[in-house]
């Protein structure tokens, strides 16, 4: 390496580091963007208006794929789906209760109620557990074993959640799709976001993997959810922890 290229190659060091500095001072002073809310929508399995049998789900873990009691799998593609949870601060939040629900690979929730959008309950997927639950561990870190959620009319896929600490709902969103954003404009949810300037902080990107569990193809994806909380005592409770591999 000569003079120049060496000058050039410690000038490239210096400005990743000056620029990692930066990076780290306004995380520091201004905080990261807390990850956006989204309505609830109508199929939250323990809502006001279910007339379902949910004791079950009440107990579900992370697994979504694999009804208790069964042995066949839900249908439609698997997805390893994690992330960890933050405060604003950056400092991981452990013991929070993440929940997921989605609609199964025929577009149907576990739901039945009054009014409301059609959910056509005849084709559900009676392998799906359409709704899960985890905790997060000291590291914030989060995972589900689930399917890609599908798709019906009106909306683009999603996944719905909700972040719960103590008890209380601290955040209620959903993911959406990168290989849905040409359609975002046609959905509600997700045309909000984009108006807001926030979408990004809601959309996955998954890539495919294979799951350890029984090393299926499945599609992986990661994202941090960011919420506005102060940390006042810390929960230490390990969440069912998966390592998918890349391929």
């Amino acid at each position: 390496m000569n003079f120049l290229d060496h000058l050039i190659a410690r000038f490239d060091r210096s400005l990743f580091a000056a620029a990692l500095l930066l990076s780290t001072l306004v995380t520091t002073v201004f905080g990261l963007t807390p990850t956006p809310s989204a309505t609830e929508g109508p199929f939250y399995p323990f809502n006001s208006g279910q007339r379902l049998d949910t004791r079950a789900l009440a107990k579900a873990g992370n697994d979504l794929t694999l009804v208790a009691g069964k042995t066949k799998r839900a249908s439609g593609t698997r997805f390893l789906l994690s992330g960890t949870l933050v405060n604003t601060s950056g400092t991981a939040i452990a013991g929070a209760k993440i929940e997921i629900w989605e609609a199964d690979n025929n577009g149907v929730y576990y739901y039945e109620g009054p009014g409301g959008p059609p959910n056509d309950f005849a084709d559900i997927d009676p392998n799906f557990q359409h709704y899960g639950s985890t905790i997060t561990d000291s590291s914030g870190a989060w995972s589900f074993r689930t399917i890609k959620p599908g798709k019906y009319e009106g909306r683009v896929r999603h996944f719905h959640y909700k972040v719960k600490i103590g008890g209380t709902t601290i955040l209620t969103s959903q993911f959406v799709f990168e290989e849905d954003r040409n359609s975002f404009a046609d959905d509600m949810v997700a045309d909000e976001l984009v108006r807001e300037g926030t979408i990004d902080l809601a959309v996955l990107n998954p890539i495919p993997g294979v799951d350890p569990e029984d090393n299926a193809a499945a599609l992986i994806a990661s994202k941090q959810i960011v919420v506005d909380y102060t940390i006042s005592a810390k929960a230490v409770v390990p969440s069912i922890a998966m390592h998918p591999s890349h391929r």
